[in-house]
């Protein structure tokens, strides 16, 4: 697909995974593997 102007390319760049997520300053997932702790709460409509 050429749909930039002047016939530029397109740029790709390749995922290769995130090394962590924190919530609340804990990990929830390091090195692509799920730590296994929960430290947010569900958040229910009024």
């Amino acid at each position: 697909v050429n749909d930039f102007p002047f016939g530029a390319p397109r740029f790709i760049q390749r995922a290769a995974g995130y090394k962590a997520t924190l919530c609340n300053g804990d990990f929830v997932l390091r090195d692509d593997e799920l730590t296994g702790a929960r430290p947010g709460r569900i958040l229910r409509s009024s």
